[in-house]
This record gives C-alpha cells, sequence and structure tokens, in this order.
C-alpha cells in the first residue's frame, strides 16, 4: 500500500513451509514468519460554533468560539518468527519443541494547535481580539519484544495419557 499524506509505504508479507522428513515421516518442522510496516497519518480541523456576544452585547449567533487543527503520524513495525518441530517415537507418543519470537515497535507524533475566539473579545463577528492560542505535541514511543519457548511430549500409555511441557517466556 501508499500513504499519499506522508508519501511513504505500507508494507506487509509472511511464510508459511511445513513438512515431514525420515523414511517413517518421523520428524515434523514448521516454520513461518510475518512482517508489516505501517506509516500513517492524518489531519482534521475541527471547530465549534455557537452564540456570543460582542462588545456591545449583541448577539452573534454563529461565532466561531474553539478550532483545533491536528495532524498525527506514526510508523509501526511487527516482525514475528515462529517454528515447531515434533519427533514420533511411536504411532502413540511424541516429543516437541516450539518456539516464537515477536517484534513490535510503534512511534507516534501528535501535534495540536488550538485556537480560543471564545477567550477573547469579539469586535464583532470576525474581528477578536485577545484569543488564546495554544499548541501541545506528544511523541511516544513504545517497543515490546516477546520470546517464548515450549518443549514437551505426549503419550498415550493404554487408558493413561501423560501430556508434559516446560516452557520459557520472555
Amino acid at each position: 500500500g501508499y500513504n499519499d499524506l506522508m508519501s511513504k509505504g505500507i508494507y506487509q508479507g509472511g511464510f508459511t513451509y511445513g513438512n515431514r522428513f525420515g523414511a517413517n515421516q518421523n520428524l515434523g518442522l514448521m516454520f513461518s514468519g510475518s512482517y508489516q510496516q505501517s506509516n500513517r497519518g492524518s489531519e482534521n480541523n475541527e471547530m465549534e460554533w455557537g452564540s456570543e456576544d460582542d462588545v456591545n452585547d449583541v448577539e452573534i449567533p454563529w461565532a466561531l468560539r474553539n478550532m483545533q487543527m491536528r495532524d498525527y503520524e506514526f510508523q509501526r513495525n511487527r516482525m514475528t518468527f515462529s517454528g515447531t518441530m515434533d519427533y514420533l517415537l511411536t504411532e502413540n507418543s511424541k516429543l516437541y519443541f516450539r518456539g516464537i519470537f515477536s517484534r513490535y515497535e510503534d512511534s507516534e507524533n501528535r501535534r495540536r494547535l488550538r485556537i480560543r475566539p471564545n477567550k477573547g473579545v469579539y469586535n464583532s463577528a470576525t474581528d477578536i481580539t485577545k484569543a488564546n492560542i495554544d499548541a501541545q505535541l506528544r511523541n511516544r514511543d513504545q517497543n515490546q519484544t516477546v520470546y517464548n519457548f515450549v518443549a514437551g511430549g505426549e503419550h498415550q500409555l493404554n487408558k493413561l495419557k501423560l501430556d508434559y511441557r516446560f516452557s520459557y517466556l520472555s
């Protein structure tokens, strides 16, 4: 994709591969991965209209009371890799190992300019003095990485099923 406002691309892709190997197809392997990069943004203007009195106490029925001009831009990246391996010891018994790596990065910029005519003096509907103007800039970065590994087994022993696993999460 493409974001015209940001003049940047939006990318996404993934893959998966899996198969069984060996003379008896005892070894199973599967790998997958994905990547996404989003470059997005927006611009908007928000206005509040209402009744205000001018300096001569004459009502202005549709006066501009508040106006906000905002723009946002963010870049978000996601990347994930996972894999699993199992080994069939017998028809009723297997061992496995699974793992995942996930990385998330988010960077966001928000800008706002607020003009507040209602905090000033309305000389007329189009002439306002002493209005307030303020600007706000917020930047936020968020990064997260997750690793998870699991090893275990499943064994059917007549009427008893043994299922166990060990895991690590970071």
